[in-house]
C-alpha cells in the first residue's frame, strides 16, 4: 500500500509516484510534434561571411524554409559559399561592385585588355580603379578645367558614366551615386541578375 509524500503525489508501494492520468493532455501530445514553420516573410537577410552563411542556408531548408529569396552580401561572392553551402543557395541575390564574367561590352572587353597586360583577372579594386582614371581622365583633358573647384563642378555636371563597375554619377553634394551588380547562383555557379 502506498501514501501521499510530502508534495501530495501519492506514491505507490514501491515508493513511485502514481499516475492518475490527472497530469496528461492532448496538449502534451502536441508538444511532441515538430510545429509548420510559419514563413509569412519573401526574403531574409544573411550579413554574414560564406563560412557561416553556408551553415545557416542548409539549416533553413532543412526546416522546409525554402520559398523565400536569400539576401547576402558581396562577401557572398566567393565559391567557398557554393562548396558549403551547395545547391541550397539556389534564390540567393548577391549585391556586388563588379562582376569580371558580366556579358555588358565594356566589361568583357576591360577583362580581357587586363588579363592579356597583368597575367591575372581583375577584381573590384582594379575595376574601381579603371572607372575613377576614366572619369577623371575625360573631365581634367576639358580645355575649362584648370582649378580643383572647376574639377569638382565639372564632375557635378557630368552626364552618368557607364563604365565596367556599371553606372556612376554625382549627387549635389559631392557623393557618387552607383549602380550595382546583382548575382545569383545557379548550377553551382554566379551569374548576373539581368536588369
Amino acid at each position: 500500500s502506498g501514501g501521499l509524500d510530502e508534495k501530495g503525489v501519492f506514491l505507490d508501494s514501491e515508493d513511485e509516484p502514481y499516475d492518475f492520468g490527472l497530469g496528461h493532455s492532448p496538449e502534451a501530445d502536441a508538444e511532441d510534434e515538430e510545429p509548420e514553420p510559419i514563413v509569412d516573410f519573401d526574403a531574409i537577410f544573411i550579413p554574414d561571411a560564406p563560412e557561416k552563411a553556408g551553415l545557416v542556408i542548409p539549416q533553413l531548408r532543412y526546416y522546409d524554409i525554402n520559398e523565400v529569396y536569400l539576401l547576402g552580401t558581396n562577401l557572398w561572392h566567393s565559391e567557398k559559399l557554393i562548396d558549403i553551402a551547395g545547391y541550397q543557395i539556389r534564390d540567393a541575390v548577391i549585391p556586388e561592385g563588379f562582376f569580371s564574367q558580366s556579358r555588358r561590352g565594356p566589361v568583357s572587353e576591360f577583362v580581357s585588355d587586363f588579363t592579356d597586360v597583368y597575367e591575372y583577372t581583375p577584381d573590384f579594386m582594379e575595376a574601381v580603379s579603371y572607372d575613377t582614371a576614366m572619369i577623371l581622365c575625360g573631365q581634367i583633358s576639358r580645355k575649362d578645367v584648370t582649378t580643383r573647384p572647376a574639377l569638382q563642378q565639372a564632375l557635378a555636371e557630368m552626364p552618368p558614366f557607364e563604365g565596367v563597375t556599371g553606372r556612376t554619377e554625382f549627387l549635389d553634394t559631392g557623393e557618387a551615386d552607383k549602380s550595382i551588380y546583382l548575382l545569383n547562383v545557379k548550377r553551382g555557379r554566379f551569374f548576373e541578375i539581368a536588369r
